[in-house]
């Protein structure tokens, strides 16, 4: 029985299997981490005004009451961090590259939008024709 110089070659497993080696795929990771960040830090963002709403409501709050709707507002408040760092680092541990990309180009064009918007309201609060 001759022995293969190459047993490389005689590996039948098809590369589809492989999540990461469908362009397709690769591709629908990404969108699926643009969109699934900035969704899911809309909703951060909505359940942080609804914590603020309720903590600061009409009626004025004291003692324990007021300690804990402060707990929960601070909680509120980092949950973004873990949530989002933490999905970077489960989607690369899980091997989905393209969701850690796709969030990380959310937080660049975050990064990019705040940019502009900061050189936009400098050049018109410094302007001389400014209110």
């Amino acid at each position: 029985m001759e022995e293969n110089p190459n047993p490389e070659v005689l590996d039948n497993t098809p590369k589809s299997d492989n999540h990461i080696a469908d362009k397709s795929n690769k591709r629908k990771d990404f969108w699926l981490g643009l969109i699934g960040s900035i969704v899911g830090n809309l909703l951060l963002v909505g359940l942080y005004i609804l914590i603020m709403n309720l903590a600061n409501g009409p009626t004025q709050r004291e003692g324990t009451t007021l300690i804990l709707w402060n707990v929960a507002s601070s909680i509120v408040g980092l949950l973004p961090w873990v949530l989002n760092i933490g999905a970077i680092i489960v989607s690369l541990v899980v091997q989905r590259n393209g969701i850690a990309l796709g969030i990380l180009a959310s937080y660049g064009a975050a990064l990019a939008l705040a940019v502009v918007a900061g050189i936009v309201f400098t050049i018109v609060c410094f302007s001389q024709g400014g209110y």
